[in-house]
């Protein structure tokens, strides 16, 4: 049951990464200055989203296995931890901006 939620979420995550890309491809195309806040925001939905697909690939550890629960389990991992990697980026980014 979690596993199924979990494989739902790493479908909607995957589906707005390639909408993540597609509006940077048009912010490159046109000069357009909102794309950069929709992009951030894009981000942190994914985000958020990936996150909570963990957390439901976790509680669906002990179903049985199965390649939904396989393959949600791996693409929610993956996203957190780029999601993570993008937010610490950031921070030193503003951090060193700061000194």
């Amino acid at each position: 049951m979690n596993s199924q939620k979990a494989f739902k979420y790493a479908l909607i995550s995957i589906g707005m990464m390639g909408l993540l890309i597609t509006i940077t491809l048009l912010s490159i195309i046109t000069e357009f200055s909102l794309y950069s806040e929709i992009l951030g925001a894009l981000v942190i939905i994914i985000g958020c989203i990936a996150i909570i697909g963990l957390v439901f690939s976790l509680k669906g550890i002990k179903d049985k296995n199965s390649f939904k629960k396989i393959i949600a389990l791996i693409v929610n991992l993956s996203i957190v931890v780029l999601f993570i990697s993008v937010m610490l980026a950031n921070m030193m980014d503003i951090y060193q901006f700061l000194q």
